[in-house]
């Protein structure tokens, strides 16, 4: 409802094509991030899974006597944990828009192993700002690796490409969960759950490694004045932003991508 009374103010402008299009990435480039993205967005998701559905017991298990042997308070420990991830993404986007997609998306993915391990070899109170900052990595990497899939993604297959996403995500990723009762029935604790959490990471973080890079945009303006270089302004590449003024006798303003 709120969607539909922005619209209807218009604080929401839908329309075909994109504000501000990107040069389409090269074919190759866009194989090369499909492939890629399909393994950490699996990877991602069973992680995500896993940990929404392990936590609880994690909790139990490690902070029954903290929790005042409570299962509402182990319940509201989750709580806590979920509640201020979420609010994380809000960082995860910013720095997605700021530096190079890419770089941002593994090193969500890198920072997650440590803390992995971190939260294997504790127990006790310290576990549950690990266990925030655990979910919390998962869910910042989010907004780069959308961004990432809206970059390869041709504009009319936009919305087909997150549909596959979030079959992956919601989907394939849910089969994981089975593996959760077999370690606990295995080994008599979900202590082996953290040392599969940081190999899902691992593997995604190698796959976001070898994504490819974001190629130089330039922006180039035809006016009249003398030649030389500028900065572009906002919203054109970080990485090389240039602005070309041809010599004089030129009046009409054109600008492209190459």
């Amino acid at each position: 409802m709120a969607f539909i009374l922005a619209i209807r103010l218009g604080f929401i402008i839908e329309d075909e094509g994109e504000a501000a299009p990107a040069p389409a990435p090269v074919a190759s480039d866009r194989r090369r991030a499909f492939i890629m993205l399909a393994i950490t967005v699996v990877c991602s998701g069973l992680i995500y899974q896993i940990t929404a559905y392990a936590l609880p017991k994690v909790f139990e298990e490690r902070l029954f006597d903290f929790a005042g042997q409570s299962l509402l308070g182990i319940g509201g420990f989750v709580s806590i944990c979920y509640l201020f991830s979420s609010l994380t993404q809000v960082i995860g986007g910013e720095l997605a828009d700021r530096l190079p997609r890419k770089l941002v998306y593994a090193a969500f993915q890198i920072l997650q192993v440590p803390i992995y391990g971190l939260t294997f070899a504790t127990i006790g109170p310290l576990l549950i700002p690990l266990a925030a900052m655990m979910i919390s990595l998962n869910l910042m990497a989010q907004p780069a690796e959308n961004s990432l899939l809206a970059r390869y993604t041709p504009l009319d297959w936009r919305g087909k490409i997150f549909g596959v996403k979030f079959l992956l995500t919601l989907g394939v990723s849910s089969v994981g969960l089975a593996l959760v009762p077999l370690i606990h029935a295995g080994t008599g604790s979900l202590d082996g759950l953290f040392i599969l959490l940081g190999l899902s990471a691992f593997v995604s973080l190698t796959a976001a490694a070898t994504l490819p890079n974001e190629r130089p945009v330039f922006r180039v303006r035809a006016e009249t004045g003398k030649r030389r270089f500028q900065p572009c302004p906002a919203g054109t590449n970080k990485k090389s932003k240039l602005r070309l003024l041809t010599p004089p006798g030129i009046a009409q303003l054109n600008e492209f991508y190459f």
